[in-house]
């Protein structure tokens, strides 16, 4: 800016979010306490998406899980959830471009006092995000098969992959609130008409 010395824009960064809009739908950006001003534009789009049958399974082959829930009064059988703690870090090695959507149920158990669970998201290694999710028993009876242990609502969230091949790993935050979480995710491909 010519108004102020010293003053220069960076290049642009762009990244992509997901979400669901309704009439009570506002989005909240604000700077990190002492950083400098930071200019954002907004783009907004509708996309219409569709699931494919393709599994995204972990690089390391980790055990995984098969829920059940009702679903219009009929027993569903969803296969192929991973378990993210403290202890299990969950990678996935994917091609893009392609939106994978991250479902997420918390496990009931020794729970925290908590309202929310949430998910740290890192692509090639990088921070890529913090997910905070909406802790609720879901309605439809979810329970993982074999061990009945009680699961919450689906929540989730979508990541638009860049061409090429990237890495995604999921974790639990390492701070105290979350730290004895127990999470299920499952990733579902889905194609994208604009």
């Amino acid at each position: 800016s010519k108004n102020k010395k010293g003053f220069k824009f960076t290049q642009a960064g762009y990244w992509y979010e997901e979400f669901v809009m309704d009439e009570n739908f506002k989005i909240k950006i604000s700077k990190i306490k002492g950083s400098p001003d930071v200019f954002i534009r907004v783009l907004i789009e509708k996309v219409e998406r569709s699931k494919t049958d393709e599994v995204i399974k972990t690089i390391n082959k980790q055990n995984s899980y098969t829920i059940s829930f009702i679903d219009k009064d009929k027993l569903i059988k969803s296969k192929n959830w991973v378990l993210v703690n403290n202890n299990n870090e969950q990678k996935f090695k994917i091609e893009g471009p392609k939106i994978i959507r991250v479902g997420a149920r918390y496990i009931y158990g020794d729970e925290n006092n908590l309202t929310n669970f949430s998910l740290l998201v890192k692509q090639d290694g990088l921070w890529m995000g913090s997910y905070l999710f909406e802790k609720q028993t879901s309605d439809n009876n979810s329970i993982i098969i074999n061990e009945n242990k009680i699961l919450s609502k689906f929540r989730s969230v979508y990541i638009n992959v860049p061409n090429g091949i990237h890495y995604y790993s999921f974790e639990v935050p390492k701070n105290k609130e979350y730290k004895d979480d127990n999470i299920l995710i499952k990733l579902d491909e889905f194609k994208v008409s604009q």
